[in-house]
């Protein structure tokens, strides 16, 4: 698959994260399960949810046997044209996923509601969107060419296998079985995991057919036009190392007495056999001292203080300045390293990295087209909404 397919899939279809997969699995044991209230993690889902041949649309024979199969722990959420079902544990399967990374966790119960919330309608959006496009692909495969449908169900099962056991590797799990028990611990069910990833290994191989030949057509006008407008995404950024001698006001009796010991070092900062460095150390005072003398600022309008960043942009590597008064102090700086910002030639390199970015935002493009027209063309009944 070529790296624009790829990066289309991952920003406009969710797919299983490998991360929050092996997240969930690796800290089952050492943290607690991100569940749903009063569900518990491993019990099997039911038949409808999990049975049906992998990658064919589950059938779902009346509206009364969805009703049926349709429990408070599991529920049909979603039903595509009048034989594709989501259940609520497909989603949620995906939102426990998300919520794996700590740093998303809300302190409080209200917070975490909330983001389950969101969560939820998005993966749900997202599992819709996906189950459009295959329902409408796989719909016209079965009528044009049916024996085609048996080679697609094994390559997909093949790509969902591998998947599989790049996250029990990733997992450092001893083996499958320890994975899968992990999973299940962690509120992730196998037989699940494994519908959702042969689903989108099908789409996967669709999309890439679909799309492989959308945005071969930009031209090197395009791409110079992108080149110019987009000048600030593709410049080097500012780069400055500098080193400060400060001499504090509050060490003195008097401002004259610290100007006098700032003009004793400045001939030493100068001296081009000199340490200035080790000047900093054993003369200077204030952060700079501790930090090797560096200081503070890697970029010219991110020097503190920032009166000395016009003396900074002054002078050249290996130069030091004069003595410098500012609120506070005295300060002699010498200018160690410094690279400005530059805009790298309009060379093949740069032409291919931006020939991939425009194929992209193309089959971006064409992708949220076909999600539209087969929307505008498909059933799509939301039958719950996440409590």
């Amino acid at each position: 698959m070529d790296a624009g397919t790829r990066w289309l899939l991952r920003r406009r279809f969710r797919t299983l994260a490998l991360g929050g997969a092996v997240a969930l699995a690796a800290g089952c044991a050492t943290a607690n399960p991100v569940t749903r209230s009063q569900v518990p993690d491993d019990r099997p889902p039911p038949a409808p949810a999990t049975v049906s041949p992998p990658g064919e649309p589950t059938i779902v024979p009346a509206v009364a046997k969805l009703a049926e199969a349709a429990t408070p722990q599991v529920r049909v959420v979603a039903v595509i044209g009048s034989d594709v079902f989501i259940t609520d544990d497909e989603v949620w399967q995906l939102v426990r996923q998300r919520l794996s990374d700590p740093s998303l966790r809300p302190a409080d119960a209200a917070g975490q509601k909330l983001l389950e919330k969101r969560f939820f309608d998005e993966e749900l959006k997202h599992l819709v969107e996906r189950e459009v496009v295959l329902a409408d692909w796989l719909g016209k495969i079965k009528k044009s060419k049916p024996a085609a449908l048996d080679e697609l169900k094994v390559e997909a099962a093949t790509m969902a296998k591998r998947t599989f056991g790049e996250f029990r590797k990733a997992s450092k799990s001893a083996s499958e079985a320890e994975f899968i028990a992990n999973l299940q611990q962690a509120g992730l069910s196998h037989k699940l995991l494994m519908r959702q990833l042969e689903r989108n290994a099908m789409l996967s191989i669709y999309m890439q057919s679909y799309l492989k030949d959308k945005g071969k057509s930009i031209s090197t006008g395009e791409v110079e036009r992108y080149y110019a407008d987009h000048a600030a995404e593709f410049r080097s950024e500012e780069r400055l190392k500098w080193l400060d001698l400060f001499v504090s006001y509050r060490r003195f009796n008097s401002e004259a007495e610290a100007r006098a010991y700032a003009d004793w070092l400045l001939p030493q900062a100068k001296d081009p056999a000199g340490d200035f460095v080790a000047l900093v150390k054993k003369y200077g005072h204030g952060p700079s001292v501790l930090a090797g003398g560096v200081g503070l600022g890697g970029k010219l309008a991110e020097v503190q203080p920032a009166e000395l960043a016009p003396t900074l942009k002054g002078l050249k590597v290996g130069q030091v300045s004069g003595v410098i008064a500012v609120e506070g102090g005295l300060h002699i700086v010498k200018l160690d390293e410094y690279a400005a910002p530059e805009l790298p030639p309009f060379d093949e390199k740069v032409q291919a990295f931006i020939r991939r970015k425009l194929t992209a935002i193309v089959q971006d493009r064409e992708r949220d087209k076909l999600v539209e027209e087969l929307q505008r063309r498909t059933t799509v009944k939301i039958t719950a909404e996440n409590p």
